[in-house]
């Protein structure tokens, strides 16, 4: 199945399209899993929703990444969810994407630097 390309620049340090995660940017600092899960199922049932938190205050950083068992909700959730508002914040979705690899670090000669 074709996975449409991500609007970043070539060579972008993105991972991998994730084909059932969908990467949400400009929730609430007030909502919760459980919030994002009861917007999202009104296209699918997410499987999982990460919230990263700040470690200070515990409070949500405002992105989440709600996974789906099914590509195609993942897909619908984009087409149908992209730009609406959830309490108050409108949102920005699109696929999410892998981890980059961690590199180990390098020398000026591009060997990997003892420690």
């Amino acid at each position: 199945a074709d996975v449409p390309h991500s609007k970043g620049l070539a060579g972008s340090s993105r991972g991998a399209v994730v084909a059932g995660t969908v990467y949400v940017e400009g929730i609430s600092y007030d909502a919760n899993e459980a919030d994002v899960e009861m917007f999202f199922s009104q296209v699918g049932k997410p499987s999982e929703v990460r919230m990263p938190r700040w470690h200070d205050s515990g409070k949500p950083r405002g992105y989440a990444h709600v996974e789906f068992q099914d590509s195609a909700d993942a897909k619908r959730a984009i087409q149908q969810l992209n730009g609406q508002r959830m309490m108050g914040r409108y949102l920005k979705l699109e696929l999410g994407h892998e981890k980059k690899a961690v590199r180990a670090p390098t020398d000026a000669t591009g060997a990997v630097a003892k420690p």
